[in-house]
């Protein structure tokens, strides 16, 4: 439980915030219930920011996925199999290894073996092992999801040795492994004097491809998913600290606080940060995160995906992704959108969000960008279908159609014991066909019968305890007045400073100290002990208003639906 004081700074906040209002738009007012947000399971509530689910897609394609699971299984399976069928062994990395995830994924779903002979035969080419990080690495995400569908030990082998040659790739607190890259030059620029030191010890990767240091977003989100993958697998500490060093790196260096926006990557040699020209660094970076459970990993989490889907230059007046010829960064946002709504870890208004944005990119590809005679899949999302095959675009439409598979219908449980461990869930942001109303034939009379029952016990109870409780308070004796001061003595200020400040990112984790005799009683710590422990707390309640400071001034955002669609309405 947090402490009074805690609760009423928290309070006297919160009070100073209104319910935020836009044109056409209806907003989440913020609860006035305290104690109830911080004992939440993620203090930042997303509802302060997001449309309903009725207003975010006012303009758009249809955002409900109405075909049954039964449909959407058959034509994410179609479409996998005209790409393994028509797979040419030119074929890009990242193509191929999309749809490996892809086919291990919809296996996982269906709870069968359908592509595992095909995966195992594949990824064990000699061929497709490379000391190229990008492929070694790459393949090793691909091989960790193998792992969690078919619970086999060859995927898991694979998974390792792949993260072990991606870790030469890695910015470490022991250098850099590869010996071609220049460790001091990182050290000089990226260290940024002594309040940042702690950012040459996180991981990021580079781009091996490329002969400029380049410490690469989309390699760094992969990076991470694998780490974290495997210290789920796995319970090593090894993995667990690269998931930590990894989004430690994204923090400081991969998000931009500004726009909310990730870059594509940094300058090793000069620090400096190459924004973005589309989706698809934000999406592998949100599929990592995705694992992330901390409060201000959530926040910078929902603040991608809030941005990226608010983007009018990367969505149509409908609201279909049309970021560039090649659509894989689009597949890529949405595995990360897919990943994200699995997790089962966001607020139920984020996920009906995400329900709908995955509905209006599912429903265009689906009856705009597919060509039924040919199950091809074309460049463009809007349409028209396409005349002729192409892997790539084969390849990023599984993005959309394996997200919608699992909307509202599926939730994982990735256990190392458990092969396709899948379980079905009952979820709100699932389409409701009209003859799915689940009424049921049986009388209600014995369901209100026990209620009354129980109620009238329950309140049997109550009034026996309040007698029994004013009873002792009457005859209890006064209690003797003594006189504290205030743990806070000072008012609050007004000028905040942004959520994802450097400091916050070398704070290290307080502890209350106290002395213990040695027979181990208690005693009381001394004056500077007391000082340590209120500026703790000073500092835990600044952190706590910077969140909060942080969700009102985001009133100066025409609309959280992107801006193309505010712009469409009549």
């Amino acid at each position: 439980m947090p402490s009074p004081v805690t609760l009423f700074m928290l309070s006297t906040a919160v009070s100073k915030l209104h319910p935020i209002s836009f044109p056409d738009v209806s907003y989440t007012s913020v609860s006035s219930d305290v104690s109830e947000l911080l004992e939440s399971e993620c203090f930042l509530l997303s509802s302060l920011v997001l449309p309903s689910r009725s207003n975010a897609f006012v303009r758009s394609q249809k955002p409900n996925v109405t075909l049954p699971l039964e449909g959407r299984l058959q034509v994410l399976s179609q479409a996998i199999q005209k790409a393994v069928d028509l797979m040419a062994r030119n074929d890009k990395l990242f193509t191929t290894v999309t749809l490996c995830v892809d086919m291990a994924e919809a296996d996982k779903v269906k709870q069968q073996i359908q592509y595992k002979d095909w995966l195992k035969s594949f990824m064990q080419d000699d061929r497709r092992k490379s000391s190229v990080f990008s492929h070694s690495e790459t393949y090793g995400h691909a091989a960790a999801q193998a792992y969690l569908a078919y619970n086999d030990a060859v995927f898991l082998d694979l998974a390792v040795e792949a993260w072990n040659r991606g870790r030469m790739y890695t910015l470490t607190d022991d250098g850099l492994a590869d010996t071609a890259v220049k460790e001091p030059i990182v050290q000089q620029y990226c260290n940024g004097g002594a309040e940042t030191s702690v950012q040459v010890q996180d991981i990021g990767t580079q781009n091996s491809s490329s002969q400029e240091m380049q410490l690469d977003a989309r390699q760094t989100g992969r990076f991470l998913s694998l780490s974290a993958s495997l210290a789920e697998i796995t319970s090593n500490q090894t993995y667990a600290t690269a998931v930590n060093r990894t989004r430690d790196f994204i923090f400081t260096h991969l998000y931009d606080e500004e726009t909310n926006a990730v870059f594509q990557s940094i300058s090793a040699d000069g620090c400096i940060p190459v924004k973005s020209d589309n989706l698809g660094c934000a999406g592998l970076v949100v599929e990592g995160l995705s694992f992330v459970t901390e409060s201000f990993a959530q926040y910078m989490l929902q603040s991608v995906v809030i941005n990226a889907v608010s983007n009018p230059s990367w969505h149509s007046e409908q609201g279909v992704l049309q970021n560039g010829a090649n659509r894989l960064p689009d597949s890529y946002f949405l595995r990360g959108l897919h990943a994200l709504y699995v997790t089962n870890k966001v607020p139920m208004d984020l996920r009906r969000y995400l329900a709908s944005y995955i509905g209006v990119q599912y429903n265009a590809v689906l009856d705009l960008s597919h060509n039924m005679e040919t199950d091809f899949y074309g460049p463009d999302w809007r349409g028209p279908p396409p005349k002729e095959f192409s892997m790539d675009n084969q390849v990023a439409a599984l993005g959309p159609l394996m997200a919608a598979v699992v909307i509202g219908t599926m939730n994982y449980t990735t256990s190392s014991n458990d092969t396709a461990a899948t379980t079905p869930i009952s979820d709100p942001t699932a389409p409701v066909s009209p003859g799915d109303n689940g009424a049921s034939s049986k009388s209600i009379a014995p369901i209100i019968g026990g209620a009354v029952g129980g109620g009238l016990i329950v309140l049997l109870f109550t009034g026996a305890f309040l007698y029994w409780y004013r009873r002792k308070r009457q005859t209890a004796p006064t209690p003797e007045v003594v006189s504290a001061t205030p743990w806070i003595s000072q008012p609050l200020e007004t000028d905040l400073h942004p959520l994802f400040d450097s400091k916050m990112l070398v704070l290290s984790p307080r502890t209350l100290p106290s002395t213990t005799t040695g027979t181990g009683t208690s005693v009381t710590s001394s004056i500077g002990d007391h000082t340590h422990a209120l500026e703790a707390l000073q500092d835990d309640v600044e952190h706590l208003r910077r969140l909060l400071n942080e969700r009102q001034h985001w009133d100066d955002m025409h609309s959280v639906a992107p801006p193309s669609y505010y712009s469409a309405r009549g």
